[in-house]
Order: structure tokens, then sequence, then C-alpha cells
């Protein structure tokens, strides 16, 4: 690809693309309606430009309008209007943030309008919209700051995303735990899989 030699992963959101470099720079290109390039301006691009002031990153994520890289701390950029950025506000921003409250996170998944992480001990973190109820909090109320999920001993999250059957909008997030747990929340119901028991076995719980 031009512009980019020594890329290491790659993520694609709805309509911008992110590289992350084997440096720990990023680039990013395509639409950048909401400023989900990250390099300060909102201009479209179609080949990779660098995402302003990230350096040192380890994992990259983009979902919806939304950007993220983990490197010493969490840095989102893009759209925030339900809070996606973590930062404690409601505004989108062409470069990146940080976010509030997190530190030594190991991986994170963006989505259409939410974000989770992963921090290096297993906790489990989520922030951004909640209308069905994807930070897994119990509630459906928005946070604009990151909030625990209460599941031990994570190892690995996937946030969803926004899919239409129909008119249909259907979220989720799926977690592998240390115990071999495999959970999924969506809208008020979770579905709880233990590898322990077998193909099959699952009980379904009101979260």
């Amino acid at each position: 690809m031009l512009g980019i030699a020594d890329a290491r992963d790659i993520a694609t959101g709805w309509v911008s693309s992110c590289a992350l470099l084997d440096a720990g720079a990023v680039k990013c290109w395509a639409s950048d309606r909401f400023g989900q390039l990250g390099n300060g301006v909102l201009e479209k691009a179609s080949s990779p430009t660098p995402v302003h002031g990230i350096a040192g990153s380890v994992a990259i994520s983009v979902g919806g309008y939304t950007a993220c890289a983990v490197a010493t701390t969490v840095e989102c950029w893009g759209q925030g209007a339900q809070g996606q950025l973590g930062d404690g506000s409601l505004k989108g921003s062409s470069i990146p943030v940080p976010v509030k409250g997190i530190a030594a996170i190991q991986s994170l998944s963006v989505a259409f309008a939410h974000v989770c992480a992963v921090r290096r001990d297993g906790a489990l973190f989520c922030w951004g919209d909640n209308v069905g109820s994807d930070l897994g909090n119990g509630s459906t109320n928005a946070s604009s700051v990151p909030l625990q999920v209460a599941i031990p001993l994570v190892r690995q999250v996937s946030a969803g995303g926004l899919a239409y059957l129909r008119t249909a909008p259907c979220r989720h997030g799926v977690l592998l735990g240390g115990q071999r747990l495999r959970e999924a929340w969506h809208r008020n119901t979770a579905r709880l899989v233990d590898a322990r028991a077998g193909p099959g076995s699952h009980r379904d719980r009101g979260r």
C-alpha cells in the first residue's frame, strides 16, 4: 500500500481504516467527516496519513467513525457524541485524546458507538453508547468515561458493532475469560456458555 511498508496490524471502520506500524506509529486513510483520521483536519485522504502524536502503540481498533490506540495510555479520536472517546465529554476530536481513568490496557475493541478495553490484570472496562446495554453494567445510560464490567479474568474482548437485519439493530459484546467462559450480552439478555460443559450447554439471564 502506498505510504505503508511496515504495518503489523490493520483495522477498519465503516468508512475509514488505520494501520499500526512496527515502530508504534499509526496511519489512517479514507473518510474524515468526524475526524477519524486523527490528523487534525477534516479532509478525506486517499493515502495513509500519520495520526497526530501517536507513538509506541501496541494495538489499534476502528469502529463506526471512531478509532483508538493503546500505548502507555489509551487514546481515541473521531466521533464522540455518545461519549465513545472516553475523555468525559460528548464531543468529537480530530486528534487523539486520552481516555480517562484507565491504564495498563493490553487490548481494546471499538464498536459503532462504544468501546471496551481489557486491562493486563483481566479487568474489563467499557464506555460510550449504552442504549442496547452495550456497556454490560445493567443499565442503558451512556457513559463518557470507562465503567468496569463485573466479569473477572478477561483475556480478549470484541465489542461487536451495529448490524441491521431488515430494520432491527443488533448490538453485542463477546469476551473470553480466564475460566474459559464466553459471554455475550445482547440488549437486555446475556447468554453464558461454559466451555467445560460442552457444546450446547447454556443458560440465559437478564442483565
